[in-house]
């Protein structure tokens, strides 16, 4: 008997689980796809849907509380996105930052995809920090020993892509969440990673699928399912 009871509290324990991961996502998709105002009548549709039932009021209070936090994660996302895009171009910028992808293309030239984690940025005489979320791709003329996952200091000159008459380049990189392009003054290597095959692995898998999902899907479709991957 205990063993039967056991039993179906875990079971009833996966389906809650299952349940919030389920509610997390729709609450994704429908901050994606949708205003608050369609939010909004998908919340009261469960409301009426279960309501009836009091005995699921429990389960419509943890599939509401788990819907809401999907959208305010997605609305959190869209709103980094588009405050980092806002940050000015032509600005003299320092900063640690983590590599997360190296090209070298060459002796003299070398690229980094980095994710800045304290940026300050400097105007004039003015010092202010800045919140970036995303990426930013750099470009340096004096290549240094750096690997996937190095914390580095960087400073230079932030700018925007270029937009070419037949490509545009500045949507190319945002689908890969770089918003910004920094051409560096000056680059440390702070502390070289001990997993960097770890991390090589992974970017490598995670460029696979990416690349995947990019060929299979459609670009709103297929942006969405990588947000909620990565």
């Amino acid at each position: 008997m205990i063993k039967k009871v056991s039993g179906f509290l875990e079971l009833i324990n996966r389906l809650i689980v299952l349940n919030i991961s389920i509610s997390f996502i729709i609450g994704v998709i429908a901050a994606y796809l949708l205003n608050w105002l369609g939010i909004l009548i998908v919340i009261i549709i469960l409301i009426f849907a279960m309501f009836k039932k009091k005995k699921y009021l429990l389960l419509l209070a943890i599939t509401l509380f788990s819907l809401l936090i999907g959208v305010f994660k997605m609305e959190q996302v869209k709103i980094g996105r588009m405050l980092t895009k806002r940050i000015p171009s032509n600005v003299v910028v320092e900063m640690e930052a983590e590599v997360l992808e190296v090209q070298e293309l060459n002796k003299f030239e070398q690229k980094l995809v980095i994710k800045p984690k304290e940026t300050i940025a400097v105007v004039g005489k003015e010092i202010y920090p800045i919140k970036y979320r995303g990426h930013m791709l750099t470009t340096s003329i004096d290549p240094i020993d750096v690997g996937i996952g190095d914390r580095i200091y960087i400073n230079g000159l932030l700018t925007t892509p270029q937009q070419f008459d037949d490509f545009r380049y500045d949507k190319y990189l945002e689908a890969k969440k770089i918003y910004h392009i920094l051409e560096v003054d000056e680059l440390t290597n702070l502390l070289h990673s001990k997993n960097t095959n770890i991390f090589k692995v992974s970017f490598l898998l995670n460029k696979y699928i990416s690349k995947s999902v990019d060929e299979k899907l459609p670009i709103q479709h297929a942006n969405l399912l990588k947000g909620i991957i990565y």
